[in-house]
């Protein structure tokens, strides 16, 4: 990737800083600039949105079916928007269960998984699949986590 990075700001704000007060590493690099917007165009032209939504459906949809199914009593919130999920464990009275979290990251190293612990109490699954992800590239990460869920002791 190449970086790049932007400010958004009230223009009331933003016309009255003085001269050199906004600044940074990343600032007015026309090639970075020239990259993002053929990120853009790319992300129009494949039609990514549709895909991101796609995506968020079949995440959605598989979580309400272990809930449904009680894969597991540690599965709790799905917590995120879109495509960007985390997916807590708990235990029954709600506290976080981070050591079934711990188990889960081993179990599905083990079964060719990499997953991304997050949450103060390293007790949620971080989910974030990037929008180039095929479907069943996803689906296949999706069994894999749902045979590592049903694992939990």
């Amino acid at each position: 990737g190449v970086p790049l990075g932007a400010v958004v700001g009230r223009k009331a704000l933003l016309d009255n800083l003085p001269k050199g007060g906004l600044g940074g590493t990343y600032s007015g690099n026309p090639i970075a600039c020239a990259a993002a917007l053929a990120t853009l165009d790319e992300m129009t032209d494949a039609n990514l949105h549709t895909w991101g939504s796609q995506q968020e459906e079949a995440i959605v949809s598989r979580y309400q079916s272990w809930r449904s199914r009680g894969l597991t009593p540690y599965l709790g919130r799905l917590t995120g928007v879109g495509t960007m999920r985390g997916i807590e464990l708990t235990h029954a009275n709600g506290t976080p269960a981070s050591a079934q979290l711990t188990q889960l990251l081993a179990l599905a190293r083990e079964s060719g998984l990499l997953l991304m612990p997050s949450g103060k109490s390293r007790h949620i699954i971080r989910l974030l699949a990037p929008l180039t992800t095929e479907a069943t590239v996803l689906e296949e990460g999706l069994d894999i986590l749902e045979a590592c869920l049903a694992r939990l002791t």
